[in-house]
């Protein structure tokens, strides 16, 4: 990995490139001349890459690609296992996985696009672009209409999903996805009233792509490849597979193994999820919007401004204070701890994903997995890790605080 235009060798932190196969590995170390001939365990991210693959060995399949991020840089990389097992394609750090949920923080991000640009505001209704949500039936007549706020927050009321997994009512085409969503808001009922309570919900967030899309009049997969994967140079990025890309090769370990194509054709059942999950991204590439999320623009996609604003909005939270989601972003915190991570994470069938920052500290962790339903529990672990690189930090959006009890 180059360093950055301008930067100099001189007090630059170790670059680390880790690249192992189940079977065997191989390992390089990218340093400055002074540290040339160190082993990646004398790095500053020797304990990181120990707890990483410590948690991979759990299942010894697949494959990982990690980053951290420090400084505006993407200081370290390194990468477990395969991308495509029958193939031996070793993972690295431009290997491709679908991010899952993660996708649902550029969503909020073309929210506050949009919201910045007059075109919506953040606490009108979204039945004035998307009157289909009046599809679900309301048994509480006299609350308010949802709110974009309270879709982006996760604070509508509505499920996760009306249906289970393998419900043939579930499935269909990303090409279809706004018929498919149409057709489920007629099986979606709500689960609290509408602006009380917390609950995740991928129906949301679908229902938020289809009145944004509205507002911006394109389709939302453009608007997002445009208005923010285009000037944040984020080219291994998008929602379909590409020419000459090659997409990892997802396993479910929780009982079968996915069929080599599974990437391919997973993309093309998505439904009405596809807005909610359907980006491939890379460790390289997420590091970019990563740098973006911790303030270091460009402001072409959204103003410092407006980004601190956003991360000093609304956050909904669970009961026990864990979870919650703001605006583009969630947050949880680590058990018995009181350090709180910020970001998103993703869980699709064979493929786990993470992306998670202490914004206090300038710091982040990127995490992609081609499986998912095994030992390993990736997630929690890179939000331990952040703690561990900042030991002192409580984690958080980095704001200071604006009042007191």
């Amino acid at each position: 990995m180059p360093l950055t235009r301008g930067s100099s060798w001189v007090g630059k932190l170790l670059l680390c490139t880790f690249s192992f196969g189940p079977l065997a590995w191989t390992q390089s170390v990218i340093a400055q001349p002074a540290h040339r001939g160190n082993s990646a365990h004398g790095s500053p991210y020797a304990k990181v890459e120990a707890l990483l693959h410590a948690e991979y060995l759990k299942d010894k399949r697949g494959g990982i690609s990690f980053g951290i991020v420090r400084g505006g840089k993407l200081v370290c990389t390194g990468n477990y296992g395969y991308a495509d097992e029958r193939k031996k394609v070793v993972a690295n750090a431009d290997t491709e996985y679908p991010i899952s949920s993660i996708t649902k923080q550029f969503l909020g991000l073309m929210l506050l696009q949009l919201a910045d640009a007059g075109r919506v505001h953040l606490s009108e209704p979204v039945a004035r672009y998307y009157p289909d949500i009046q599809e679900i039936a309301n048994p509480y007549p006299w609350s308010s209409p949802i709110t974009f706020v309270q879709l982006a927050t996760m604070s509508a009321g509505l499920p996760a999903s009306p249906f289970s997994v393998n419900d043939p009512d579930a499935q269909g085409t990303m090409d279809q996805w706004e018929e498919d969503l149409h057709n489920t808001l007629t099986h979606t009922r709500y689960v609290y009233e509408p602006g009380t309570r917390r609950l995740y919900s991928n129906v949301s967030y679908a229902i938020l792509a289809a009145a944004l899309e509205r507002a911006a009049g394109r389709k939302f997969q453009d608007y997002i490849e445009q208005e923010i994967l285009k000037p944040l140079r984020m080219s291994k990025t998008g929602f379909t597979d590409r020419a000459n890309t090659k997409i990892a090769t997802g396993y479910f370990l929780g009982g079968f193994d996915l069929p080599a194509d599974t990437p391919q054709r997973q993309n093309t059942e998505f439904g009405y999820l596809f807005p909610v999950g359907g980006l491939y991204s890379s460790v390289n590439d997420l590091a970019k919007f990563m740098k973006f999320e911790l303030g270091d623009g460009p402001d072409s996609v959204l103003s410092r401004e407006s980004l601190e604003r956003a991360f000093t909005g609304v956050v909904v939270s669970d009961a026990n204070f864990v979870y919650g989601d703001g605006i583009q972003f969630s947050v949880a915190r680590n058990e018995g701890s009181a350090f709180v991570a910020v970001g998103h994470g993703g869980l699709r069938v064979g493929f786990t994903s993470y992306l998670g920052m202490d914004r206090s500290t300038g710091t982040g962790i990127i995490l992609l997995s081609n499986t998912s339903g095994g030992n390993a529990d990736y997630k929690p672990l890179c939000r331990r890790i952040l703690s561990m690189l900042n030991p002192r930090s409580r984690g958080g959006t980095g704001q200071a605080p604006s009042e007191s009890h």
